[in-house]
């Protein structure tokens, strides 16, 4: 089976999941008179996404010969949901309005408050808390995804241990961005590291070893191809958000630029821009009004400037260490071959 078909066929498992879970919070509080509103909007979004971290769960518990059933789903459902909650409260931050070519949680409620004084800081408040929501229900599907008491507390604590990686590299990412400093590249591939990078995937595939009860060396193993690869996955969602099809990835094109992230494009980019070129960086870089002339423009520096090569270096000298330890994993060939084809995708995917 190759990567495609096991995507597809791990996706009919969890989606229907997933749905049946939140279905079942509906009308629970006859109190709570928007719980039922925040819980259709979570099915949509939640259901939007590739639902690759959740995934990646099914696909570690595979590796290591664990059937999949009902709680290696629950697991990879939380996953999702945490995935959900994270994207939810960043568009907030970043002010995005699309999220996969859909308005975002905070826009759609910003859209309904025709009667509201303020929408958009009603918009805000209510998107946190359908993001808080779905990080709630993702703990409740965690705290009991096995009977194994001992087990269940080393799953949250390492779910938990990374999210607050998550969450202190999504501050530095925040003050970096309001920062008129230029954060050096190894600053930012940290930032990468442990917003995205390990959530993405050495958090699901640790968390399908820890439920199989791998020995730590495997552990370790599987957590650093994850770190790594998880980088290049961030890398890549730069890439997209500058060089993407906006039809394609389902946000504006340049969005990165307005909001000034600090990414490892702009980084190298500030670094090698000359006098003359940099005041027009300045002027573009954190402008809400910037037109696609100047979108183009800068595209054009970074091919020019050798930013673009030297960026896909960096990226090849993780997939050395990327592959280095897929290598060394004592895990079947067809699991392998499973993981390289990841690997392929990551480099290869247009959203």
């Amino acid at each position: 089976m190759n990567l495609k078909e096991y995507l597809s066929e791990k996706r009919k498992l969890l989606e229907p999941f997933i749905l049946d879970y939140l279905k079942s919070k509906r009308g629970s509080n006859s109190n709570l008179a928007y719980l039922d509103d925040a819980i259709e909007k979570l099915e949509k979004f939640v259901t939007q996404g590739k639902m690759l971290r959740g995934i990646l769960v099914l696909a570690s518990c595979e590796m290591f010969g664990r059937e999949i059933s009902n709680q290696e789903l629950q697991i990879a459902a939380a996953l999702e949901l945490t995935h959900s909650a994270l994207l939810i409260h960043d568009d907030i931050m970043d002010n995005d309005l699309k999220r996969r070519g859909n308005p975002t949680i905070f826009a759609q409620y910003i859209s309904q408050a025709t009667q509201v004084s303020d929408p958009k800081t009603y918009g805000i408040s209510q998107g946190i808390n359908v993001g808080d929501i779905s990080l709630f229900y993702a703990y409740d599907l965690l705290s009991n995804s096995t009977n194994d008491v001992k087990l269940n507390r080393k799953l949250v604590k390492f779910f938990t241990e990374e999210l607050v990686k998550v969450g202190a590299a999504q501050m530095q990412d925040v003050a970096f961005g309001y920062s008129s400093e230029n954060p050096n590249t190894e600053d930012i591939l940290s930032v990468y590291k442990y917003k995205s990078g390990r959530y993405t995937v050495s958090l699901p595939l640790v968390m399908g070893a820890i439920l199989t009860n791998q020995d730590n060396d495997t552990i370790k193993k599987l957590d650093k191809f994850g770190e790594k690869l998880g980088i290049i996955f961030q890398i890549k969602d730069d890439e997209l958000g500058l060089f993407g099809n906006e039809a394609e990835i389902g946000k504006p094109v340049g969005s990165d630029i307005r909001e000034n992230k600090k990414t490892i494009f702009r980084s190298l980019l500030f670094q090698k821009a000359d006098s003359k070129q940099m005041n027009f960086l300045n002027t573009v870089f954190g402008n809400g009004q910037l037109t696609q002339e100047e979108i183009v423009r800068v595209k054009k520096l970074l091919s020019e400037l050798n930013v673009v090569d030297e960026v896909n270096q960096t990226v090849q000298e993780l997939l050395l260490d990327v592959r280095s330890i897929l290598s060394n994993l004592d895990i079947s060939k067809s699991s392998k071959n499973l993981l390289e084809e990841f690997i392929e995708y990551n480099l290869n995917r247009k959203v």
